[in-house]
């Protein structure tokens, strides 16, 4: 079975899950509602959970400022997009008129810039933590099962890595209680923080599911995510099980609520 390296298969697990695995709409503003808010870029940048991102939100600003010969944007109209860029769920500063000449900006060469930015930014991120978190299960005591780096060439490596891949990207740090998960230690997740373990056993896919992401208060407050989250992982570590980068596929829409979550 030919397999990618982990970069590249957290590459496709992230493009699945945030844009069904295709480039197409990566110069489109989206919104989201919940938690996340206006996104962009091929891994969908979320401008609400990144709204410390100070490099990004300047970066944003100017691009808008340099763009605006062509998309006829006035400072003050700037200034009321950067006011609700980060808002979280959307905001009414931000009208039609407005994210239409936002996308505008997008398709010009600084445009383009700033998504190559945000999109390098988002996957570097989520390379570093799964990377992280495969090294917490490789030293579990009991065994990294299918996180095992002998692994990873394996179906359920390649999908486990994916899942990863887009819980890092679509919720916020810390990731402690996934990383104690994985290393053979006590998580408490869900309502009212809930423990759970592996019990002693090494990690598989399938206790990651049944122990973990399932029981995460995101996923059980949206089972159409956690539905979405499954098929995509499992698309993803299909492309990257035959050496494929850069999907393009039908098999999963792009889920509401699925957007990048710093």
């Amino acid at each position: 079975m030919s397999q990618l390296p982990v970069a590249d298969q957290v590459r496709n697990a992230l493009l699945q899950n945030e844009n069904s695995g295709s480039y197409a709409n990566a110069g489109t503003l989206t919104l989201s509602t919940g938690h996340s808010g206006y996104s962009v870029g091929a891994f969908q940048f979320d401008f609400a959970g990144n709204k410390t991102n100070v490099q990004a939100l300047s970066a944003f600003q100017d691009m808008l400022q340099s763009t605006a010969s062509t998309t006829g944007l006035t400072q003050p109209q700037i200034n009321q997009i950067m006011q609700g860029i980060t808002v979280a769920g959307g905001s009414p500063l931000i009208s039609t008129a407005l994210t239409q000449q936002i996308n505008q900006a997008f398709q010009t060469y600084q445009g383009s810039a700033f998504i190559t930015m945000v999109d390098t930014f988002s996957l570097s991120t989520a390379v570093q933590t799964v990377s992280n978190l495969i090294a917490a299960a490789n030293l579990n005591p009991n065994g990294a099962g299918d996180l095992a780096y002998g692994n990873l060439s394996t179906r359920a490596g390649a999908t486990a890595i994916a899942e990863l891949a887009e819980y890092v990207n679509q919720f916020p740090p810390p990731f402690n209680q996934i990383a104690a998960y994985l290393s053979g230690g006590t998580a408490y997740i869900g309502p009212g923080n809930q423990p759970t373990s592996l019990g002693g056993q090494p990690v598989t896919l399938a206790a990651l599911n049944a122990g973990f992401f399932s029981q995460t208060t995101q996923f059980l407050n949206n089972k159409a995510n956690y539905d979405h989250f499954l098929s995509s992982a499992t698309a993803a570590a299909q492309a990257s099980s035959t050496g494929t980068i850069g999907i393009t596929t039908r098999a999963v829409r792009r889920c509401p609520e699925s957007v990048n979550r710093k």
